[in-house]
């Protein structure tokens, strides 16, 4: 079975969902974050190679991100602003978590 492609949007409040999917590596896999401060980027890429996971790509622009290979965006930025976010996903084909 081919590993869900994870992308996680946001990582102030998407800091605890690298841990989750980070747990389920038989099935999951963290590929990309998106996040506009670079050491929140940082950060969570240090938290992900701790964890074993390497290869993480690190955005700060938003289309950038969904084009980087992942099935599911999970969107932790401002709940008020998930709309144009997912809206976006999705027409790419992009499973979203809101």
């Amino acid at each position: 079975m081919d590993k869900i492609r994870f992308g996680i949007f946001g990582l102030w409040r998407g800091e605890s969902f690298v841990h989750i999917i980070n747990t389920f590596k038989d099935t999951a896999v963290l590929v990309s974050v998106c996040e506009q401060i670079e050491d929140r980027r940082n950060h969570v890429i240090k938290i992900c190679e701790k964890a074993g996971v390497s290869g993480v790509k690190a955005f700060s622009d938003f289309d950038s991100f969904i084009d980087s290979g992942i099935d599911v965006v999970v969107l932790c930025n401002h709940f008020h602003m998930h709309a144009p976010y997912a809206i976006k996903a999705l027409k790419k084909g992009i499973h979203v978590i809101s």
